[in-house]
């Protein structure tokens, strides 16, 4: 067999491998985009690790795996509002909600991984578990800013004629609030979630991403 057929076949066999891994993610983000597999309970919070399919995704098979996974895992959670209610549910029928900021998420762990990756260092420093952990923290740093300040930025900043941006798609976040009893100011209570979830889902996620990366690693799946 000559090397141009052996070179053509070893193509073939990595883009199913490829393939058949985001499918397999994409499948885990839809399971995990339901609260009672997406979230870890911890005594005083609770931290979401939902988006994690998409950061190894994006870690192990690259930039179009991890914005296909992130789709999956956006559009999930879109129905998922739809079937389960709850006081943010209408929100996130709004894909620059529910999905636009898990795009994001892909986009930002591949620039950040990619550029760490490419920092000379010597060849015995094995940064590889630092470089994922980061990239994990800068997803659910992304995840937490995008969903929770675009929920602000369409739905209570008073930026058309005094009222939100998608006042005619949703209830303001201050009405709701008001019916379900919460005085807070949007951006003060919407602030309180990221500052008091935020920074455990921050760590949660970067020791999650890492151990799971590195474990795929080892058996053979990731290649970094």
């Amino acid at each position: 067999m000559s090397n141009t057929k052996i070179g053509t076949n070893e193509k073939n066999r990595e883009k199913i491998r490829k393939l058949a891994l985001t499918g397999i993610l994409c499948g885990i983000a839809i399971i995990m985009s339901f609260p009672f597999a997406g979230t870890i309970v911890l005594p005083a919070v609770s931290a979401t690790v939902a988006f994690i399919p998409v950061i190894v995704a994006t870690i192990m098979l690259g930039l179009k795996s991890g914005l296909m996974v992130a789709f999956v895992a956006g559009s999930a959670s879109l129905v998922r509002s739809m079937v389960i209610p709850t006081m943010l549910a209408p929100y996130f029928l709004n894909p620059l909600v529910s999905i636009a900021p898990r795009m994001m998420i892909a986009v930002m762990v591949w620039l950040v991984f990619k550029g760490l990756m490419s920092i000379p260092l010597p060849k015995t420093f094995d940064r590889r578990p630092i470089v994922v952990a980061i990239s994990g923290a800068i997803g659910s740093m992304t995840n937490t800013a995008l969903v929770l300040g675009s929920i602000y930025l369409f739905h209570a900043a008073p930026l058309r004629n005094g009222e939100p941006l998608f006042a005619n798609f949703a209830p303001p976040l201050t009405s709701t609030l008001a019916n379900n009893d919460v005085l807070t100011a949007p951006g003060t209570w919407l602030f309180g979630i990221a500052t008091a979830n935020g920074g455990i889902e921050l760590i949660v996620n970067a020791l999650v991403t890492t151990v799971v990366i590195l474990t795929l690693r080892n058996a053979k799946f990731a290649k970094f």
